[in-house]
C-alpha cells in the first residue's frame, strides 16, 4: 500500500503574496501528500494544508525547551518530528538579525526557492554553513547565494520558484494599464540601512503623473498589509490629484495575480511584482530596496531601466521612452529552471510514498 508522506512546511506567513505563492506552489505540486504548517496561514484554502496551532501552553513549552536545552529547540522543532520530512520554502529566509529557527526540524531537511542575507558577520555565514551542511538538499534562487555555499556538496541554486507558477484560470491581457507595488519604507528602514520614504513616495506620484499623462489607467498595488503596503498606498493617494486605482491582497492568490496579467506595464517594488510581470510578459521597470532584486536580474540579463530606491529622487521619471516602455525579456528559460528546486523532493517523496504525476 502506497504510504501519504507528510510534510513539515516552514514558510513566511503573514499574507504575502509571494509567500503565499510559493506555499500554493509546492502544495499543488505534491496534491496527494500532506503538509503540517501554523495554522495562521487558515486564510489558504489548499486542500493538502493540515493546520497546528501555537498556544499559550505550546508557546511557553517552547521557551523552557530553549532555555532547558544545549541547542535550539522549540514548540516548532517538537511538532515537526511528527511528520516524515521538512521542508523550508520562502525567498528571503536567511537575513541576519531575523533568521528564523531551522535546527532541530525533523530529518530530512529541505531548503528552496530562498536567497542568502543580508548579512553583515563571517560568524552568520559559518553559522548558516553548518546548518545547510547538515541538509538533505538547498537550492538557492541565485547564484550570489549559491556561490557563497559552493563548497558543500548539497547546495545548488536555480531560479525564483514563481517562474514555476500555473493556473490557467489567469487571464492574460494588454491593457492598457499600469500596476505600480508598493513597499512601506518605514517598515524597510532597518533593512535599508535609512529612511528613503518621502524621496520613494514623491518618485511613485511622479510615475503616477507620467503614466495618466500617457493615458494609462493605474493601480497601486499592495502584496502585504502587515509590512504596511496599505498605508504608504494610502499616504501617496493624498499627494496626488491624479484618479488611480487601488488593490489590496486579502488572501485571494488568483484575483491579484489577474491584475497584473492584465496590465501592459508593472513597476515593481515588491520582488515578485516583477517576477510575476516577467512570468506574464509584461513590461517591468524594477525599483530595488534589495540586493535580492539586483542579483536575480543579474542572472536574468536584464537590460531594462532599474532604479535604486536609495537613489531614487535622481531619477526623472519623464525621461522614460517609448522604448524603455516597451523592453520584455523571454524567461521561458527560467519556467523550465524553476522546476530545479524540486527535483531531489520528487525523487525522495516518490521514493517514500504515492505517485505525484
Amino acid at each position: 500500500m502506497e504510504k501519504i508522506v507528510k510534510i513539515y512546511l516552514k514558510a513566511f506567513i503573514g499574507k504575502n503574496l509571494g509567500d503565499d505563492l510559493f506555499i500554493d506552489i509546492i502544495t499543488k505540486r505534491y496534491p496527494k501528500e500532506k503538509f503540517l504548517i501554523d495554522d495562521r496561514a487558515k486564510y489558504l484554502n489548499n486542500e493538502n494544508l493540515i493546520f497546528y496551532k501555537k498556544s499559550k501552553f505550546n508557546k511557553l513549552l517552547g521557551k523552557i525547551l530553549n532555555i532547558c536545552s544545549c541547542s535550539k529547540i522549540n514548540y516548532e522543532t517538537i511538532v515537526s518530528k511528527t511528520c516524515d520530512l521538512s521542508v523550508m520554502i520562502g525567498g528571503s529566509m536567511f537575513i541576519e538579525g531575523s533568521s528564523k529557527y531551522i535546527e532541530n526540524l525533523k530529518e530530512p531537511l529541505f531548503i528552496i526557492g530562498s536567497n542568502f542575507g543580508p548579512y553583515k558577520t563571517e560568524k552568520f555565514l559559518k553559522k548558516n554553513e553548518k546548518i545547510f551542511s547538515f541538509a538533505y538538499d538547498v537550492c538557492f534562487r541565485d547564484k550570489k547565494s549559491f556561490d557563497l555555499f559552493k563548497n558543500l556538496s548539497n547546495v545548488r541554486y536555480s531560479t525564483d520558484i514563481v517562474f514555476s507558477y500555473k493556473n490557467p484560470a489567469i487571464k492574460v491581457t494588454e491593457d492598457k494599464k499600469v500596476v505600480i507595488s508598493v513597499i512601506d519604507c518605514d517598515f524597510k528602514a532597518k533593512e535599508l540601512g535609512n529612511n528613503y520614504r518621502e524621496d520613494y513616495e514623491n518618485k511613485i506620484v511622479e510615475f503616477i503623473e507620467f503614466f495618466n499623462s500617457k493615458n494609462y489607467e493605474v493601480i497601486l498595488m499592495s502584496f502585504c498589509e502587515a509590512q504596511g503596503d496599505e498605508i504608504a498606498i494610502n499616504r501617496i493617494m493624498k499627494k496626488t490629484k491624479v484618479n488611480v486605482s487601488k488593490f489590496y491582497y486579502t488572501g485571494d492568490i488568483e484575483k491579484a495575480i489577474n491584475i497584473i496579467a492584465s496590465s501592459s506595464i508593472v513597476v515593481g517594488t515588491r520582488f515578485h511584482a516583477n517576477i510575476l510581470g516577467l512570468l506574464y510578459h509584461k513590461t517591468i521597470i524594477p525599483i530595488s530596496y534589495s540586493n535580492k532584486t539586483d542579483n536575480i536580474l543579474k542572472d536574468l540579463d536584464f537590460k531594462g531601466k532599474i532604479l535604486d530606491i536609495k537613489n531614487i529622487k535622481n531619477f526623472d521619471v519623464f525621461s522614460l521612452s517609448d522604448k524603455d516602455l516597451k523592453y520584455k525579456i523571454s524567461i521561458d528559460k527560467q519556467i523550465e529552471q524553476a522546476n530545479v528546486h524540486f527535483e531531489k523532493l520528487d525523487k525522495y517523496i516518490d521514493s517514500k510514498g504515492v505517485k505525484n504525476e
